[in-house]
C-alpha cells in the first residue's frame, strides 16, 4: 500500500515567530501496526491499544499500569524468549509470554514521527 498525498507537519515555536515544517515520507505515512506484546522485538515501542483478558489476570495487569493508551517499550528478553522485560511508566516490569499475549500494542514506525521535528 503506497500513499501519494503529501502531508506537512507544522510546529509553531511561538505565535509570531519561527514556523518549522517537514515533509513526511511515504514510510512515515504508513498506518501503524498492532501486534501482541509477545511478538514485539527488543527496543520496539508502542502504545497499548487493548488488553484481551478479564478476571484476576486482567486486574493484575491494570494494577501494574498496563492500560490502553499507555506507552511501553521492550527492554529485553530472557535467552529462551520468556519472560519479556518492558518499560512502562518509568518502571521496568517482566511478563511471561502467556501474560504478554493478551496485550495488543500499536507499534511505532521506527520512531519516525517521534523524532521528526
Amino acid at each position: 500500500m503506497q500513499y501519494h498525498a503529501v502531508l506537512m507537519v507544522v510546529h509553531h515555536v511561538t505565535p509570531l515567530h519561527l514556523v518549522i515544517s517537514k515533509q513526511l515520507t511515504t514510510e512515515e505515512l504508513k498506518p501503524m501496526q498492532t501486534v501482541m506484546l509477545r511478538k514485539m522485538k527488543k527496543n520496539q515501542s508502542g502504545i497499548i491499544r487493548t488488553i484481551s483478558v478479564a478476571g484476576e489476570l486482567g486486574r493484575r495487569l491494570r494494577e501494574m499500569g498496563l492500560t490502553p493508551g499507555t506507552e511501553i517499550s521492550v527492554c529485553g528478553r530472557a535467552p529462551l524468549k520468556d519472560p519479556v522485560a518492558i518499560r512502562v511508566l518509568n518502571s521496568i516490569l517482566t511478563l511471561r509470554n502467556n501474560e504478554a499475549e493478551h496485550i495488543h500494542v500499536e507499534v511505532h514506525n521506527h520512531g519516525a514521527l517521534k523524532n521528526s521535528i
